[in-house]
């Protein structure tokens, strides 16, 4: 799966410096579509979903570009600020509720009902 990744970010298959940000997205994503559809292991019909997730995961949380990964919110010089993503901005847009939205219909056929 993570040359599949690889591939579908651009990265070089030969690469290794970002494997594990990759396998992290995947470990984050896979926990997430368990939970969200209460089952215990992923179907193989979900792991083209669960490689799509994991793209945007790696996107959204700007794993290629470090320098969005610090504390700082902005820097200004004179009338121009630039605005920064923050580690915290991060976390939030990958956990967020709404990261899994587009996938839900595809998720749906797989979600058992859980009862308390």
């Amino acid at each position: 799966m993570i040359n599949k990744i690889k591939e579908l970010l651009g990265i070089d298959f030969e690469d290794k410096s970002k494997d594990g940000k990759i396998q992290f997205c995947i470990d984050l994503v896979t926990d997430m579509v368990l939970n969200y559809c209460n089952i215990d292991s992923i179907p193989e019909r979900l792991n083209n979903v669960i490689t799509a997730l994991c793209t945007d995961a790696y996107r959204k949380a700007a794993y290629g570009n470090e320098s969005l990964t610090g504390d700082e919110k902005s820097i200004r010089r004179g009338d121009t600020t630039i605005e920064y993503v923050t580690a915290a901005d991060i976390t939030a847009a990958v956990s967020g509720s709404d990261f899994l939205a587009q996938y839900k219909t595809q998720l749906n056929r797989f979600r058992k009902v859980k009862f308390p």
